[in-house]
């Protein structure tokens, strides 16, 4: 079996690398969502834009012309089509908050369904799946902010996502599969809509339909 790598925040540094672009890509997809986010409300809207400002100034991050950054933002542009009926699941998390261990056990349990997992306990990755995490991460976000409309609680909360994102993308083995595809300046150019009619990237749609196969097959289960 496959050695499997020990999660350790900033236990190394390329470990503290991988963080640091991690949170350039959620953080620029979260926030460049929002302000094109129609179902917000104005309130929720003000705070995140608050959010935005107070995380721009009190955290150390990639530049937003850094190629991390820039993915974030293409990806965010696509936007997502996450299905209501993943609401329930996002509340509970929230509610889990106060206790990160198992908040984050649930994320995992949930999240591991976009992806396909080989014997060796790796993913099989492309840009839509990835995208359709950032999906599912951001309505988290848009799930906490309804609860909790203060700006300082949901930056601290975007941390904690991007912390559980990142320790799940390890398990995923995610980093290892960037590495081989020439690191995220090779995924800006995959990152841009379809330029042939469709509107969506092709690796886009291939993410978001895996994710609607296992919602169908699981709430119907349910």
């Amino acid at each position: 079996m496959a050695q499997q790598r020990v999660v350790s925040i900033h236990s190394d540094p390329k470990e503290k690398v991988e963080m640091h672009e991690t949170e350039a890509v959620f953080y620029e997809y979260v926030f460049g969502r929002a302000r094109e986010d129609n179902a917000l409300n104005s309130e929720e809207c003000s705070t995140f834009e608050e959010a935005h400002q107070i995380q721009t100034t009190s955290v150390v991050r990639e530049t937003g012309s850094s190629p991390a950054a820039i993915v974030g933002r293409r990806l965010a542009e696509l936007g997502d089509q996450i299905d209501a009926q993943y609401q329930e699941d996002m509340q509970e998390i929230v509610q889990l908050a106060g206790s990160p261990d198992s908040a984050f056990a649930m994320f995992h349990d949930v999240v591991k369904h976009l992806f396909e997992w080989d014997e060796q306990g790796g993913a099989q990755i492309n840009l839509g799946r990835i995208a359709a995490l950032l999906g599912y991460c951001y309505n988290l976000c848009k799930t906490f902010i309804s609860q909790n409309v203060a700006a300082g609680s949901l930056v601290s909360f975007i941390a904690m996502v991007a912390t559980w994102l990142f320790k799940f993308l390890i398990k995923a083995k995610f980093y290892d599969w960037l590495e081989k595809q020439g690191g995220w300046s090779q995924l800006v150019a995959a990152a841009i809509p379809d330029p042939f009619g469709g509107g969506k990237n092709v690796f886009l749609v291939i993410g978001l339909a895996s994710l609607a196969l296992w919602a169908f097959s699981y709430f119907r289960g349910n």
